[in-house]
């Protein structure tokens, strides 16, 4: 999901979205929970996630083999990156 869905989704305004992922700001409860139902989570899912943080990844410099494997990684895991925090 993109930064700017994921904010207009979770209520918030992209200023106060920006300054939260500087640390400059912290979310409410309601925005929590508003993010953690976005994907499927619960509030203590969010909290406590210790899985792999999904990178970015960008084909645009990649060759055509190089993107044709991305894209086949995306498929056999069913389940692309969606955001980043």
């Amino acid at each position: 999901m993109l930064k700017k869905k994921l904010h207009y989704r979770a209520g918030l305004h992209p200023a106060n979205y920006n300054k939260t992922e500087k640390g400059e700001r912290e979310l409410s409860i309601k925005a929590v929970d508003k993010i953690a139902k976005l994907f499927g989570m619960t509030i203590d899912q969010i909290e406590n996630y210790e899985g792999d943080i999904p990178t970015e990844v960008s084909i645009e410099n990649k060759n055509i083999n190089e993107r044709l494997l991305l894209i086949e990684q995306l498929e056999e895991e069913k389940n692309p990156p969606q955001f980043l925090l």
